[in-house]
Protein backbone atom coordinates (compact mmCIF):
# COMPACT_ATOMS: atom_id res chain seq x y z
CA UNK A 1 0.00 0.00 0.00
CA UNK A 2 1.21 3.39 -0.62
CA UNK A 3 2.03 5.18 2.58
CA UNK A 4 2.53 1.55 3.94
CA UNK A 5 5.41 0.50 6.88
CA UNK A 6 7.85 -1.85 5.03
CA UNK A 7 10.15 -4.32 6.09
CA UNK A 8 12.62 -5.55 3.61
CA UNK A 9 13.14 -9.08 2.96
CA UNK A 10 16.39 -10.93 1.36
CA UNK A 11 16.83 -11.67 -2.05
CA UNK A 12 17.01 -14.65 -3.22
CA UNK A 13 18.51 -15.88 -6.15
CA UNK A 14 18.28 -18.84 -8.61
CA UNK A 15 20.38 -20.25 -10.86
CA UNK A 16 19.20 -22.14 -13.94
CA UNK A 17 21.43 -21.57 -17.02
CA UNK A 18 21.54 -17.74 -16.73
CA UNK A 19 21.61 -16.14 -13.37
CA UNK A 20 18.16 -14.72 -12.37
CA UNK A 21 17.49 -12.76 -9.67
CA UNK A 22 14.00 -12.55 -7.82
CA UNK A 23 13.76 -10.03 -5.51
CA UNK A 24 10.89 -9.74 -3.06
CA UNK A 25 11.40 -6.20 -2.52
CA UNK A 26 9.48 -4.15 -0.36
CA UNK A 27 6.44 -5.86 1.46
CA UNK A 28 4.27 -3.84 3.97
CA UNK A 29 3.79 -5.76 7.55
CA UNK A 30 1.20 -2.90 8.70
CA UNK A 31 -1.17 -0.01 7.91
CA UNK A 32 0.16 3.17 8.52
CA UNK A 33 -1.86 6.25 6.86
CA UNK A 34 -4.15 3.77 4.73
CA UNK A 35 -7.51 5.16 3.33
CA UNK A 36 -10.00 2.34 2.64
CA UNK A 37 -13.41 2.55 0.72
CA UNK A 38 -15.88 -0.02 1.62
CA UNK A 39 -19.33 0.21 -0.52
CA UNK A 40 -22.16 -1.91 0.32
CA UNK A 41 -21.30 -0.47 4.09
CA UNK A 42 -24.79 -0.17 5.35
CA UNK A 43 -25.24 -3.98 4.47
CA UNK A 44 -24.73 -6.80 6.63
CA UNK A 45 -21.09 -7.92 5.88
CA UNK A 46 -20.45 -4.05 5.10
CA UNK A 47 -21.63 -2.87 8.00
CA UNK A 48 -18.85 -5.58 10.10
CA UNK A 49 -16.19 -4.41 7.37
CA UNK A 50 -16.06 -0.91 7.72
CA UNK A 51 -16.51 -1.18 12.12
CA UNK A 52 -13.42 -4.02 11.92
CA UNK A 53 -11.53 -1.03 9.77
CA UNK A 54 -12.70 1.85 12.07
CA UNK A 55 -11.15 -0.54 15.09
CA UNK A 56 -8.10 -0.32 13.06
CA UNK A 57 -5.00 2.11 14.10
CA UNK A 58 -3.91 4.33 11.21
CA UNK A 59 -6.96 3.36 9.23
CA UNK A 60 -9.16 6.47 7.36
CA UNK A 61 -12.85 4.31 6.21
CA UNK A 62 -14.90 5.58 3.80
CA UNK A 63 -18.25 3.92 3.21
CA UNK A 64 -20.36 4.14 -0.18
CA UNK A 65 -24.09 4.10 0.36
CA UNK A 66 -27.35 4.46 -0.96
CA UNK A 67 -29.50 5.09 2.03
CA UNK A 68 -28.48 8.07 4.51
CA UNK A 69 -31.01 7.10 6.74
CA UNK A 70 -29.57 3.56 6.78
CA UNK A 71 -26.14 4.98 7.50
CA UNK A 72 -26.68 6.73 10.13
CA UNK A 73 -28.65 3.80 12.09
CA UNK A 74 -25.85 1.39 11.00
CA UNK A 75 -22.39 2.83 10.62
CA UNK A 76 -23.24 5.34 13.68
CA UNK A 77 -22.53 8.49 11.62
CA UNK A 78 -23.71 12.35 12.53
CA UNK A 79 -23.42 14.36 9.86
CA UNK A 80 -23.62 11.14 7.24
CA UNK A 81 -21.81 13.24 4.73
CA UNK A 82 -18.57 12.96 2.72
CA UNK A 83 -16.71 15.48 6.06
CA UNK A 84 -17.73 11.94 7.87
CA UNK A 85 -16.66 9.93 4.99
CA UNK A 86 -20.06 8.56 4.06
CA UNK A 87 -20.75 9.11 0.45
CA UNK A 88 -24.08 8.38 -0.77
CA UNK A 89 -23.63 6.32 -4.60
CA UNK A 90 -24.84 3.93 -6.51
CA UNK A 91 -22.65 1.46 -8.55
CA UNK A 92 -24.59 1.69 -11.56
CA UNK A 93 -23.96 4.82 -11.89
CA UNK A 94 -20.23 5.37 -12.48
CA UNK A 95 -20.38 8.90 -12.17
CA UNK A 96 -21.37 8.71 -8.30
CA UNK A 97 -18.20 6.17 -7.65
CA UNK A 98 -15.18 8.85 -8.80
CA UNK A 99 -15.69 11.08 -5.37
CA UNK A 100 -15.58 8.27 -2.75
CA UNK A 101 -12.47 6.44 -4.75
CA UNK A 102 -10.25 9.21 -5.11
CA UNK A 103 -7.37 9.28 -3.37
CA UNK A 104 -7.96 5.96 -1.43
CA UNK A 105 -5.24 2.64 -0.79
CA UNK A 106 -7.94 0.02 -0.91
CA UNK A 107 -12.01 -0.94 -1.87
CA UNK A 108 -13.66 -3.52 -0.39
CA UNK A 109 -16.51 -4.47 -2.14
CA UNK A 110 -19.38 -5.51 -0.19
CA UNK A 111 -22.15 -5.47 -2.71
CA UNK A 112 -23.91 -7.84 -4.22
CA UNK A 113 -27.25 -8.37 -6.28
CA UNK A 114 -29.62 -9.48 -3.55
CA UNK A 115 -32.28 -12.35 -5.17
CA UNK A 116 -35.79 -12.28 -3.39
CA UNK A 117 -37.40 -15.71 -3.33
CA UNK A 118 -40.43 -17.14 -2.29
CA UNK A 119 -39.17 -20.71 -1.46
CA UNK A 120 -35.64 -20.91 0.59
CA UNK A 121 -33.69 -20.34 -2.72
CA UNK A 122 -36.16 -21.03 -5.28
CA UNK A 123 -38.50 -18.90 -7.43
CA UNK A 124 -35.87 -15.61 -6.93
CA UNK A 125 -36.38 -12.58 -8.93
CA UNK A 126 -34.45 -9.76 -8.85
CA UNK A 127 -35.25 -5.53 -8.73
CA UNK A 128 -35.59 -4.16 -12.13
CA UNK A 129 -32.10 -2.69 -12.77
CA UNK A 130 -30.50 -4.62 -10.10
CA UNK A 131 -30.10 -7.98 -11.62
CA UNK A 132 -27.18 -10.63 -11.57
CA UNK A 133 -25.84 -8.92 -14.56
CA UNK A 134 -26.45 -5.35 -13.41
CA UNK A 135 -24.39 -5.50 -9.85
CA UNK A 136 -23.03 -9.00 -9.80
CA UNK A 137 -20.51 -7.79 -13.32
CA UNK A 138 -21.53 -4.07 -14.61
CA UNK A 139 -22.00 -2.86 -11.11
CA UNK A 140 -18.45 -4.61 -9.59
CA UNK A 141 -16.43 -3.42 -13.10
CA UNK A 142 -17.64 0.26 -12.27
CA UNK A 143 -16.41 -0.28 -8.51
CA UNK A 144 -12.64 -1.21 -9.39
CA UNK A 145 -12.69 0.77 -12.31
CA UNK A 146 -13.32 3.73 -10.61
CA UNK A 147 -10.05 3.23 -8.29
CA UNK A 148 -8.29 2.42 -11.72
CA UNK A 149 -8.78 5.70 -13.03
CA UNK A 150 -8.95 8.13 -10.23
CA UNK A 151 -6.10 10.45 -11.07
CA UNK A 152 -4.46 11.41 -7.49
CA UNK A 153 -0.86 10.89 -7.90
CA UNK A 154 -0.27 10.54 -4.06
CA UNK A 155 -1.49 6.59 -4.84
CA UNK A 156 0.65 4.93 -7.23
CA UNK A 157 -1.62 2.73 -9.38
CA UNK A 158 0.37 -0.32 -8.68
CA UNK A 159 -0.55 -0.11 -5.37
CA UNK A 160 -4.10 0.27 -5.08
CA UNK A 161 -6.10 -2.87 -4.52
CA UNK A 162 -9.30 -4.04 -4.88
CA UNK A 163 -10.74 -6.90 -2.13
CA UNK A 164 -13.56 -8.48 -3.51
CA UNK A 165 -16.35 -10.60 -1.59
CA UNK A 166 -17.18 -13.24 -3.90
CA UNK A 167 -18.71 -16.67 -3.44
CA UNK A 168 -18.20 -20.20 -3.46
CA UNK A 169 -19.11 -22.52 -5.98
CA UNK A 170 -18.33 -19.84 -9.19
CA UNK A 171 -16.27 -22.90 -10.50
CA UNK A 172 -19.65 -24.96 -11.57
CA UNK A 173 -21.64 -23.44 -13.95
CA UNK A 174 -25.57 -24.03 -14.14
CA UNK A 175 -25.45 -25.46 -10.24
CA UNK A 176 -28.50 -25.56 -8.59
CA UNK A 177 -27.48 -22.41 -6.42
CA UNK A 178 -26.42 -20.48 -10.06
CA UNK A 179 -30.19 -21.53 -11.96
CA UNK A 180 -32.22 -20.30 -8.84
CA UNK A 181 -30.08 -16.98 -8.62
CA UNK A 182 -31.03 -16.12 -12.29
CA UNK A 183 -26.66 -17.23 -12.98
CA UNK A 184 -25.25 -14.79 -10.09
CA UNK A 185 -22.06 -16.70 -9.65
CA UNK A 186 -21.27 -17.22 -13.24
CA UNK A 187 -21.63 -13.19 -13.53
CA UNK A 188 -19.09 -12.69 -10.08
CA UNK A 189 -16.86 -15.39 -12.09
CA UNK A 190 -16.79 -12.76 -14.54
CA UNK A 191 -16.04 -10.07 -12.49
CA UNK A 192 -13.18 -11.76 -10.72
CA UNK A 193 -11.90 -12.20 -14.06
CA UNK A 194 -12.20 -8.62 -15.08
CA UNK A 195 -10.62 -7.76 -11.49
CA UNK A 196 -7.82 -9.85 -12.46
CA UNK A 197 -7.51 -8.65 -15.58
CA UNK A 198 -7.07 -4.89 -14.57
CA UNK A 199 -3.58 -4.61 -13.17
CA UNK A 200 -4.84 -3.10 -9.82
CA UNK A 201 -3.86 -5.23 -6.97
CA UNK A 202 -6.30 -8.10 -6.11
CA UNK A 203 -7.71 -10.17 -3.33
CA UNK A 204 -11.01 -12.66 -3.85
CA UNK A 205 -12.49 -14.12 -0.73
CA UNK A 206 -15.20 -16.51 -2.19
CA UNK A 207 -17.12 -17.37 0.77
CA UNK A 208 -19.16 -20.28 1.68
CA UNK A 209 -22.68 -19.55 2.97
CA UNK A 210 -22.86 -16.51 5.14
CA UNK A 211 -23.81 -17.48 9.20
CA UNK A 212 -24.24 -14.60 11.87
CA UNK A 213 -22.69 -15.76 15.19
CA UNK A 214 -19.61 -13.71 17.09
CA UNK A 215 -16.27 -13.66 14.84
CA UNK A 216 -13.49 -15.89 16.59
CA UNK A 217 -14.66 -18.78 17.80
CA UNK A 218 -14.81 -21.17 14.73
CA UNK A 219 -11.62 -21.93 12.80
CA UNK A 220 -11.73 -20.84 9.34
CA UNK A 221 -10.74 -22.87 6.43
CA UNK A 222 -9.44 -22.25 2.67
CA UNK A 223 -9.58 -23.89 -0.31
CA UNK A 224 -9.32 -23.51 -4.03
CA UNK A 225 -11.23 -23.56 -7.02
CA UNK A 226 -14.43 -25.23 -4.94
CA UNK A 227 -12.26 -27.93 -3.41
CA UNK A 228 -11.85 -27.71 0.26
CA UNK A 229 -10.12 -29.61 2.97
CA UNK A 230 -11.64 -32.86 4.18
CA UNK A 231 -13.77 -32.08 6.78
CA UNK A 232 -14.57 -28.53 6.38
CA UNK A 233 -17.88 -27.72 5.97
CA UNK A 234 -19.44 -25.09 3.53
CA UNK A 235 -20.70 -22.50 5.28
CA UNK A 236 -18.36 -19.64 7.58
CA UNK A 237 -19.31 -16.96 10.22
CA UNK A 238 -20.26 -13.16 8.74
CA UNK A 239 -18.04 -11.64 11.17
CA UNK A 240 -15.07 -13.49 10.50
CA UNK A 241 -15.56 -13.26 7.21
CA UNK A 242 -15.57 -9.27 7.80
CA UNK A 243 -12.38 -9.83 9.41
CA UNK A 244 -10.51 -11.21 6.72
CA UNK A 245 -11.84 -8.80 4.37
CA UNK A 246 -10.61 -5.85 6.67
CA UNK A 247 -6.84 -7.55 6.79
CA UNK A 248 -6.92 -8.20 3.05
CA UNK A 249 -7.62 -4.39 2.40
CA UNK A 250 -4.56 -3.58 4.59
CA UNK A 251 -2.04 -6.26 4.66
CA UNK A 252 0.36 -6.59 1.83
CA UNK A 253 0.56 -9.92 2.30
CA UNK A 254 -3.21 -10.89 1.07
CA UNK A 255 -2.22 -9.10 -2.28
CA UNK A 256 -2.89 -12.28 -5.54
CA UNK A 257 -5.10 -14.65 -3.69
CA UNK A 258 -7.95 -15.68 -4.86
CA UNK A 259 -9.31 -18.63 -1.95
CA UNK A 260 -12.95 -20.17 -0.70
CA UNK A 261 -13.38 -19.88 3.02
CA UNK A 262 -15.61 -21.69 4.95
CA UNK A 263 -14.90 -23.03 8.33
CA UNK A 264 -15.40 -26.31 10.90
CA UNK A 265 -15.21 -27.22 14.68
CA UNK A 266 -11.48 -26.68 15.25
CA UNK A 267 -9.10 -23.86 16.87
CA UNK A 268 -9.68 -20.44 15.90
CA UNK A 269 -7.24 -18.93 13.71
CA UNK A 270 -6.40 -15.33 13.01
CA UNK A 271 -7.20 -13.48 9.70
CA UNK A 272 -3.65 -13.23 9.16
CA UNK A 273 -3.24 -17.07 9.36
CA UNK A 274 -6.10 -17.00 6.89
CA UNK A 275 -4.28 -15.00 4.12
CA UNK A 276 -1.20 -16.87 4.26
CA UNK A 277 -2.78 -20.47 4.10
CA UNK A 278 -4.53 -19.10 0.87
CA UNK A 279 -1.30 -18.74 -0.86
CA UNK A 280 -0.38 -21.64 -3.40
CA UNK A 281 2.25 -23.98 -2.43
CA UNK A 282 4.88 -21.57 -4.70
CA UNK A 283 3.98 -18.60 -3.18
CA UNK A 284 7.20 -18.52 -0.49
CA UNK A 285 6.35 -14.63 -0.18
CA UNK A 286 8.27 -13.24 3.13
CA UNK A 287 10.63 -16.39 3.20
CA UNK A 288 14.46 -14.89 2.94
CA UNK A 289 16.01 -18.00 0.82
CA UNK A 290 19.76 -18.15 -0.69
CA UNK A 291 19.19 -21.01 -3.45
Amino acid sequence: LAQAQCQIFTTQFVLSGDMRATIFGLFASTAAGVTVLVTGATGQTGQAVYNELKAMPNVTVRGLVRNVTKAREFLKCDKCDQSEGIYVGDVTEPGTLEAPAHGVDSMVIAVGATPHCKLGFLDCTFPKGAGPKDINFIGMKNQFEALAKDDNPNVPFTSRRVVLMSSFETTMPDSIFDLAWKHSLFYLAQAEASLMASGLEFTIVQSGGLENGPAGEMEMVVGHDDVLPKGAGHSVRRADVARVLAEAAVGKEAAGLRFDLVAKKGTPNSPKDVLKAARMPWDTRGEATLI
